[in-house]
């Protein structure tokens, strides 16, 4: 049962990596569109201080001093507000923990062992699982969400800031205020009945509030809430302007976009910020689908990875080749994904590199074949000539010096050699006694007798 639940966890993965792979090339891809246009289409605000119609429907780029009349408070602490565009709570909650570590046999590739090991710790959600050795006796004294609380009159100068922006101002801080003891039980009777009976609520520190009996010995059921605010202070923003309200603009393919930046930023560094952050993000999760993928691939063959322990002394090379064979399958299945997503998302890029890709191995192919089987050249004078030393004028054939390229070579006792197609000279640059095919006797050669030539 635990090897098909971790194949089917393992489809799971492998499914969700590739359909993140294919949603972030898209997603990539619009975004960046969306940036283009935006550059052509940008104009600067001059001024935030009164709302001018002439810009309505436009997007421009402003900026300003955020701010808030009202500022913002918690809903579930009434006692907890900031004067900031927003604020976030963040429980933690006081657990006992089960950690279980198993240890596989070699033999049929079960599990021989599983120790369960157990601990209070702080974490972010209740621990609510069933324990497989002990009771969990797990509780609360208070159930506290994660929540964030924005400001609804946030503004930048005469124009009212649109929900969607307050949420990406950036500049989170943590929220720096005691609580005084009146606060604290004005907030301790308007908690839920089950924190209720006895004193529970503390202050622990600028910012926290701790539910429980002592602090610094912390129980089972305890709760810790830590606070963080958004302050206000100057930004600029690039985004639409309507009926005096900056939201966010839609691109000509349907992409929403809107840019929010700490301090005063020229329109042109924004830009360029969102198209680097951009490529990180596209980066980051093409990276994350192609683990998802191999990952996924590793857990659809521990079965089979199990069943091969059984196998002596091959069992852990055969694992290993199977975890290496899922890992490049699973590479090789991403790229191909992402190389399908271009073609659906980016054709003329992905037919320039297509086109591209098969010019490189053609061009490759044809200077490697032309190296194969080119036949190096030889200087007719030099071919079966014996070379003479190094630094020095080559030999002849019976150890004379051999003419330098460009003249006429030399004869026996160095007289010049006739050139090819005409009689040659004798000793001292007469004609040699007898005609060719004839009996004579050339002057270098006198006492020998040259025989008839064969018919």
């Amino acid at each position: 049962m635990k090897k098909m639940l971790t194949a089917v966890i393992g489809i799971v993965l492998f499914l969700g990596g590739t359909g993140l792979l294919w949603w972030n090339e898209g997603r990539t891809v619009s975004v960046g569109d969306a940036i283009s246009e935006a550059e052509r289409a940008v104009v600067d605000l001059p001024s935030v201080a009164s709302v001018d119609p002439s810009f309505d429907a436009k997007l421009v780029h402003a900026f300003g001093r955020a701010e808030t009349k009202a500022g913002v408070k918690d809903p579930l602490f009434p006692g907890v507000a900031a004067k900031g565009l927003a604020l976030r709570r963040s429980a933690e909650f006081y657990q006992t923990v089960e950690h279980e570590e198993s240890e596989q046999s070699k033999k049929g590739g079960e599990t021989s062992a599983t120790t369960y090991r157990y601990s209070n710790e702080w974490v972010p959600s209740p621990v609510t699982e069933s324990f497989a050795n002990r009771p969990n006796n797990n509780m609360v004294l208070m159930d506290v969400d994660d929540d964030t609380a924005y400001a609804g009159d946030a503004a930048l100068g005469a124009y009212r800031l649109d929900d969607a922006l307050v949420r990406e101002v950036p500049g989170e801080k943590a929220l720096d205020c005691g609580f005084s003891g009146e606060v604290l039980q004005r907030m301790q009777n308007a908690l839920p009945l089950n924190a209720k009976g006895r004193r529970l609520l503390w202050s622990a520190g600028p910012g926290m509030l701790y539910i429980g009996a002592d602090p610094s010995h912390p129980s089972i059921g305890d709760v810790r809430v830590k606070f963080f605010y958004v302050p206000e202070g100057e930004i600029s923003l690039l985004a639409q302007v309507s009926s005096g309200t900056f939201k966010p603009w839609k691109a000509s393919g349907g992409q929403s976009f809107f840019l929010v930046e700490r301090g005063r930023q020229q329109a042109s560094q924004m830009l360029e910020n969102a198209r680097d952050s951009n490529v990180v993000m596209c980066w980051s999760l093409r990276v994350l689908g192609a683990i998802l993928a191999m990952v996924g691939l590793r857990m659809v063959v521990a079965p089979v990875a199990l069943l091969l322990n059984a196998i002596p002394l091959l069992g852990g090379i055969a694992e290993m080749g199977l975890s290496l064979a899922a890992g490049l399958v699973g590479f090789a299945w991403s790229l191909v994904v992402v190389a399908v997503a271009w073609v659906r998302f980016r054709p003329l890029l992905a037919i320039a590199m297509l086109v591209f890709a098969v010019a490189l191995v053609v061009f490759v192919s044809i200077r490697v074949r032309r190296k194969h089987f080119q036949v190096p050249s030889q200087h007719p004078q030099m071919v079966g000539t014996p070379q003479g030393p190094y630094g020095q004028a080559p030999q002849g054939p019976y150890g004379q010096p051999q003419a330098p390229y460009g003249q006429a070579p030399q004869g026996l006792y160095g007289q010049p050699q006739a050139p090819y197609g005409q009689a040659p000279q004798g000793s001292y640059g007469q004609p040699p006694s007898g005609g060719y095919g004839q009996q004579g006797q050339h002057p270098d050669f006198q006492g020998s007798e040259q025989g008839p030539r064969r018919q």
